[in-house]
């Protein structure tokens, strides 16, 4: 070993040498959370362009997805984005069939009911002819 090294055979990087950074994960694979902070802390550099650039690549952003970012928030966040994103969910429009059929089913049920209603007071008005009726035929 030389002096004034401290690793064998001259291998690998030297103690004072940065090591690389892992490479961070794509710009794609980034939650809203992560696009909206770099969105501010962009919009808070804009006066100076250069501490801008500087900012983008450290994040390892580009201009162009800083500008497409800003574009789909400021979609989103308007009134027409708003009432595109309202769109009813899976589940809103499940529970709106479900309540279509229970009212259908409950209209159901109280015809059934009317006419359970309706058969007795024909039966209580003109008796059990019925009956009556099944004797004539049998005889």
């Amino acid at each position: 070993m030389e002096a004034g090294r401290g690793r064998e055979g001259g291998h690998g990087p030297a103690p004072d040498e940065k090591k690389p950074s892992p490479s961070p994960k794509s710009t794609r694979d980034w939650t809203l959370v992560e696009k909206l902070r770099v969105l501010l802390e962009a919009h808070a550099l804009r006066a100076t362009p250069e501490a801008l650039s500087s900012f983008l690549r450290k994040e390892g952003v580009t201009l162009e997805q800083l500008e497409e970012w800003r574009r789909a928030a400021g979609e989103a966040l308007s009134p027409e984005g708003r009432k595109r994103s309202a769109k009813p969910s899976a589940e809103a429009k499940r529970i709106r069939q479900l309540e279509a059929e229970l009212h259908r089913k409950e209209k159901a049920l109280a015809e059934a009911a009317a006419l359970l209603v309706l058969k007795k007071k024909v039966q209580a008005l003109w008796g059990d002819e019925d009956d009556s009726t099944d004797e004539r035929s049998e005889k």
